[in-house]
């Protein structure tokens, strides 16, 4: 079941938490996350990899947030 936080009525972005990337355990690098995600239709990734806090912010752009 799905339960939406916000009204139908206002801006919205679609976003996973929680994914990891070659960088650690993950079967994507982060820049085909990123792609993967944005084909998907999300606007926010929040890349969690177990090895350290890397910067992403290098795959930014006007329509998509990467966050480490």
């Amino acid at each position: 079941m799905k339960k939406y936080l916000l009204p139908t009525n206002c801006n919205s972005y679609k976003a996973n938490m929680h994914c990891h990337s070659t960088l650690s355990d993950g079967a994507m690098t982060p820049e085909e996350l990123k792609e993967a995600y944005k084909a998907a239709g999300y606007s926010v990734l929040a890349i969690t990899d177990h090895e350290g806090i890397f910067d992403h912010s290098y795959l930014n752009d006007e329509n998509f947030l990467t966050i480490p």
